[in-house]
């Protein structure tokens, strides 16, 4: 670090970035899955599938016992629809874990503090603070 310029070294490659001329910086604040959502989701899509084809109507209808003498009844058919429900909720919930995303925070600039301090009495310390 030297005036308003911090350098990033990699084992690869070094870049210069100069301070003042910084519009944004973000924090990362770690990953996060999406199993919730897409339990959620899997949910909704699984229920309302089984209900779809167990209410698919005519006299074969499994669920409507006026159409078919031999249907288990509406509330068996929405007990098995629930049950796709649960089958689609925890398909999502498996296929949720396997996709993460970053988060980011934004710090506004102004934030931002460069610190120097001695240290071992031969060189500095440098770094660079963000105010949340």
């Amino acid at each position: 670090m030297s005036g308003d310029t911090i350098t990033l070294a990699t084992t690869e490659s070094t870049s210069s970035h100069s301070l003042s001329a910084t519009t944004r910086i973000e924090v990362s604040r770690g990953e996060r899955s999406h199993w919730l959502a897409v339990a959620g989701a899997g949910f909704l899509v699984g229920a309302g599938g089984t209900f779809v084809l167990l209410n698919r109507g005519g006299s074969t209808n499994p669920c409507d016992r006026s159409a078919n003498q031999d249907a288990i009844g509406p509330a068996a058919g929405a007990g098995l629809a629930a049950l796709g429900g649960v089958a689609g909720a925890g398909a999502g919930a498996f296929t949720g874990r396997l996709f993460r995303t970053e988060r980011w925070e934004v710090v506004p600039v102004e934030r931002r503090r460069v610190t120097l301090r001695p240290q071992g009495g031969v060189g500095f310390h440098a770094s660079v603070s963000l105010a949340f």
